[in-house]
C-alpha cells in the first residue's frame, strides 16, 4: 500500500485540486473586482495560473506509465 505522504499519494493530489480551486476563486474574485472598476492584472494572473494549475491536475491523476 502506498504512504499517503508519498509522490503522487493522496496529499500530493488533494494539494493539486486545491491549487486549481484556489485559481478558480482567484479568477472569480479578480472578475468581480473588474466589473466593480478594480484592476484587470488579477484577471490576467488568474488567466495565466488557470492552465497551469489545470494541467498538474490532470498529471496528478494521470496514471504513470
Amino acid at each position: 500500500m502506498n504512504n499517503v505522504f508519498d509522490d503522487n499519494g493522496v496529499f500530493d493530489k488533494l494539494f493539486a485540486v486545491l491549487c486549481l480551486a484556489l485559481t478558480l476563486l482567484l479568477l472569480d474574485l479578480g472578475v468581480s473586482q473588474y466589473r466593480h472598476g478594480g484592476s484587470a492584472a488579477w484577471v490576467l494572473l488568474a488567466a495565466v495560473l488557470l492552465p497551469a494549475a489545470g494541467w498538474e491536475t490532470v498529471r496528478r491523476f494521470r496514471p504513470r506509465r
